[in-house]
């Protein structure tokens, strides 16, 4: 199917170009108005956007129509709307193609530095994409247009430079018009020999013998040149040349011209009665050109009005339309909105519901913890007033009925008074609240390292002054656990627990050298360390951060944060 539209395409695009392809200069020239009728329709069809490369040539002849039926402001229109798309498109050939369109516009109504400045912009960019071939064309409009603004020097060195760098290239099209605008420059000096000279070059060259325009056109550009010097003989020779051309192209345009010229010969010949008949006919064929535009205008016109009433009317078909499909896009807008806002508000509930699970979990972790504390506490002081106390009593009982010091009896009430002790502080640090946390870690530091042989080593200067009790007695139960972690699974000889403060945040770094362990596979085997999440638990207590990283044969390093 695709290869069938393709096809179809194909054929539409060549015949489209056919019709284009048809409107010769000829054409345009003799009758624009027709030829801008049939591009108006043209213009409709190449919208298609798989025969988009039509639309340029297609714009490019209805903007060259327009002019020719003096629309200027028409033709201007669609050439600035071609530059700014092609600009953006950095396609520096036809940049310079309509910057070329624009430029002569400029050039005829004396807009000289307007011209400049668009040849200098489009100059540029052929030289960007090293378009030297257009770069070259570019250069000798530069060079006509210096000359309008009375820079007679710098455009003919700018002409004669690039007319000798067209010739060594080969570009014979910007050899032409670069020696034309040459001839023309002098020409306007007042340099009539110097300007008939380069108009002889042209008409000895290869590229007038196979053009009967740029034929007509130097015979009529000689003949002037010879009349301004006062050689009416040769100028007449010319002149007859111009005739012959201008009839075998049938230009009106150019041929009142060639009255006037004639109308000047036989004046300045003292012929006063041929140069009236001749000045009478130029005068006609003037006002018939002249005719003959105003009709093309008018025809150009009702033509643009026909095109802009039917794009009215398809405006308005298109504007109907676009309400009609608001009309459905507001409803089925309105649909998913309700749809939308009620997935929103089932989400939110959801995560409502989740966060307060959430929130109660948490809520029962902290009471769970602070009720274990307190439980703690109770029992260390049971052990250590109750228990402690009556187990002295009765050691000071035994000494006394034996009388010895070191009964086996007596060594065994020290050594359960010992135990005694030992798990009250486990159950409870008392020294906590006596001593503070910096100087409780380093008791535990030194108690680790003189009994299990593992270096441990405390280092939380000013963390009594800022944290609170409770914050206290959770951060020892934090190094604690980590420290005990540390001796029964990771095999650690150094442990190093520090702090610092920063701005508003209380940072506790714990650190072991052991065999660490991968992290996520504790997290979600089926019995999960109790430690850790003792840990991670008391540090939520205070709305802090936990970074915990561990991996085999490269140790452990819990980073903790907490605002205070």
């Amino acid at each position: 199917m695709s290869g069938i539209i393709h096809s179809a395409i194909l054929c539409g695009q060549s015949a489209l170009v056919k019709k284009l392809d048809s409107l010769s200069h000829e054409v345009m020239e003799k009758n624009p108005a027709q030829a801008l009728s049939l591009l108006i329709e043209l213009e409709k069809q190449v919208q298609n956007p798989y025969i988009d490369s039509l639309d340029y040539r297609v714009k490019m002849k209805k903007a060259n129509a327009l002019e020719r039926m003096d629309l200027f402001d028409q033709s201007l229109d669609i050439w600035f709307a071609l530059l700014s798309k092609y600009k953006k498109k950095e396609d520096a050939a036809k940049v310079a193609v309509i910057s070329d369109e624009i430029g002569g516009h400029f050039f005829a109504t004396g807009q000289y530095n307007e011209a400049l400045d668009l040849y200098y912009s489009a100059k540029q960019l052929c030289i960007e994409k090293r378009n030297f071939a257009d770069t070259l064309k570019l250069n000798m409009e530069i060079g006509l247009n210096l000359a309008g603004t009375g820079d007679f020097e710098q455009s003919i060195r700018i002409l004669e430079h690039n007319i000798e760098s067209a010739k060594r290239s080969g570009n014979k099209k910007a050899w032409v018009h670069g020696v034309d605008n040459l001839a023309n420059v002098y020409h306007e000096l007042g340099e009539y020999e110097k300007a008939l000279e380069y108009q002889h070059v042209l008409l000895n060259s290869d590229e007038a013998k196979v053009s009967d325009y740029l034929k007509m056109a130097l015979f009529q550009h000689i003949t002037e040149l010879n009349i301004e010097l006062g050689r009416y003989q040769t100028a007449q020779k010319y002149l007859d040349s111009a005739f012959h051309y201008g009839s075998v192209i049938n230009s009106k345009e150019w041929l009142f011209d060639f009255h006037k010229n004639q109308y000047q010969i036989y004046k300045a010949s003292g012929r006063y009665k041929d140069a009236l008949v001749h000045h009478e006919m130029f005068r006609t064929l003037k006002d018939s050109v002249f005719n003959v535009g105003f009709q093309n205008k008018f025809t150009g016109l009702s033509s643009l009005y026909e095109l802009e009433q039917k794009q009215n009317k398809i405006e308005l078909l298109n504007a109907q339309n676009a309400l009609a499909t608001v009309r459905i896009e507001r409803l089925t807008l309105a649909v998913i909105i309700i749809i939308l806002l009620a997935v929103i508000v089932s989400l939110w509930l959801r995560y409502r519901h989740k966060k307060l699970d959430k929130l109660r979990q948490e809520r029962f972790s902290q009471t769970l913890l602070q009720a274990q504390e307190d439980e703690r506490k109770r029992i260390a002081k049971e052990l250590h007033d109750s228990i402690g106390q009556n187990i002295l009593f009765i050691k000071n009982k035994v000494r006394k009925l034996f009388e010895e010091s070191e009964t086996e009896l007596s060594y065994s009430i020290d050594q359960t008074l010992e135990n005694v002790r030992n798990i009250s502080k486990e159950l409870y640090p008392a020294h906590l609240d006596k001593l503070g946390l910096e100087k409780s870690v380093e008791l535990l530091a030194r108690q680790v390292t003189e009994e299990f042989g593992i270096f441990v080593s405390s280092d939380l200067t000013g963390i009594d002054q800022t944290a609170d009790k409770d914050l206290k007695i959770n951060i020892f139960r934090i190094i604690q656990e980590f420290i005990n972690n540390s001796l029964k699974h990771a095999g650690a000889s150094a442990v190093r627990v520090t702090s610092e403060f920063g701005g508003k945040y209380l940072h506790i770094l714990l650190q072991d050298n052991g065999v660490g362990f991968d992290l996520e596979q504790v997290r979600n085997r089926n019995n999960p360390s109790v430690g850790l999440y003792s840990i991670e638990e008391r540090v939520k207590i205070f709305k802090g951060r936990i970074v915990m990283q561990s991996s085999q044969h490269e140790g452990t390093r819990f980073s903790i944060q907490i605002p205070l």
